[in-house]
């Protein structure tokens, strides 16, 4: 699946975090995961105007979602 180029940004956040992270090199617990990508991607599905649209963006909300869980709990 392609990332719609809205959310390239939020991608590239996240992944340059989540490496920081992995090193030791910063800590970022859960409630700031999610409000800094989780819930901008949410907003995005709800100003979706096309189904396909709509559920591309559900798919990359459960996919930030589990990544986020998987980062906080298991490192």
């Amino acid at each position: 699946m392609a990332v719609p180029e809205s959310i390239e940004p939020l991608v590239e956040r996240y992944t340059y975090h989540r490496e920081a992270s992995i090193r030791g090199q910063e800590i970022y617990n859960k409630s700031p995961l999610r409000q800094d990508f989780t819930d901008p991607l949410n907003k995005m599905v709800q100003d979706a105007s096309r189904d396909h649209d709509k559920e591309l963006l559900s798919l990359q909300v459960e996919a930030t979602d589990a990544s986020i869980d998987k980062l906080v709990y298991t490192g």
